[in-house]
């Protein structure tokens, strides 16, 4: 998502802290998140998603993973639209189509 790449290499990440302002339960120590908290990631943004602190890896990259999976949430069925969605998040020359 953060890098636009599409195709192999992308892999779904799951959103593992707790926010209690968007309904987002605690989990890990072997509870995956539900899959509405997923978003796609490249391979190795994923691994560096994983292997530190996980808002900090958000706030570094400037986004809210918890607004941008609600948003995709909304646009699910569409998958034209979450793409675009998706898209713009990456580049904001996406968010005029």
């Amino acid at each position: 998502m953060v890098t636009g790449r599409i195709g192999e290499g992308v892999q779904q990440a799951h959103i593992r802290y707790v926010d209690h302002e968007a309904d987002k339960p605690l989990t890990g120590m072997g509870r995956k998140p539900d899959d509405r908290y997923s978003l796609p990631l490249w391979w190795e943004q994923h691994q560096r998603q994983h292997s530190m602190n996980e808002r900090e890896f958000w706030e570094r990259e400037g986004k809210n993973p918890l607004l941008i999976c609600a948003r995709l949430q909304e646009l699910f069925p569409d998958t034209h639209a979450a793409t675009i969605f998706i898209l713009a998040q990456i580049d904001p020359k996406w968010r005029r189509r």
